[in-house]
């Protein structure tokens, strides 16, 4: 199940509301706006795909995508309304990583999403074993070990683990991980932090690493671990 942030700026409430709900029920985490401002591009900077539509760019089309991509290369999809005075030249330019013409299936525009989160990982983390000191995850073959002992880790606790550990320092929100493991949303919180709270205790000391964020979520830290 596709998992990630994306940021949807789009003019148009309906179109936006009808998105932003299809992402959604597929397990994205998504933050919409109908304008950029600095609060959607501080967005841009902790989301993986941004969903643009053309028409908030006026005539600054490049600019704008250069400036909401930033330094980490964000994909960026540009929804242009058929009929807009955009021509191809400017189109072709305009550093857009895919272009998708209104009105379109929306659940064409998911699957184009999801493409691109695919394709944005920078390296295919399943071909490898995770380990911090005595501490390893073996994602193929389902194991983790503590100094040594095999650990007995479910497998929802697992990949909790790994999504964690595979971006270390990195705070994960109690969405992206509910859609990481569970393919969804969670209704309850409580589901999450029952789950949290097992792996900590089947991890010995490093359940240590594994730290609350306040107003967030969770991640692997070890900052502070002796």
């Amino acid at each position: 199940m596709p998992y990630g942030k994306i940021l949807l700026l789009e003019e148009g409430a309906r179109l936006r509301r009808l998105i932003s709900e299809q992402l959604q029920q597929v397990g994205m985490e998504v933050f919409s706006s109908s304008r950029i401002d600095a609060y959607s591009l501080s967005e841009a900077e902790r989301s993986d795909v941004i969903l643009l539509d053309s028409g908030l760019c006026g005539d600054a089309l490049q600019e704008e995508i250069w400036e909401l991509k930033g330094k980490r290369e964000v994909p960026v999809i540009l929804l242009v309304e058929m009929g807009d005075d955009l021509s191809e030249q400017q189109l072709s330019q305009c550093n857009a990583d895919s272009i998708i013409l209104k009105p379109f299936a929306i659940s064409k525009l998911v699957e184009l999403t999801a493409e691109h989160l695919k394709n944005s990982k920078p390296e295919d983390l399943e071909s490898k074993i995770l380990s911090f000191k005595g501490l390893a995850l073996d994602i193929k073959s389902y194991t983790v070990s503590v100094d040594g002992v095999c650990a007995e880790v479910s497998p929802k606790e697992m990949e909790l683990l790994y999504l964690m550990m595979s971006q270390p320092e990195r705070p994960f929100s109690r969405s992206e991980l509910s859609s990481y493991v569970w393919g969804r949303i969670l209704d309850d919180n409580r589901t999450l932090t029952v789950h949290i709270n097992k792996l900590r205790r089947k991890l010995s000391s490093y359940g240590e690493c594994i730290k609350s964020v306040r107003g967030v979520g969770y991640m692997f830290s070890a900052n502070g671990y002796n």
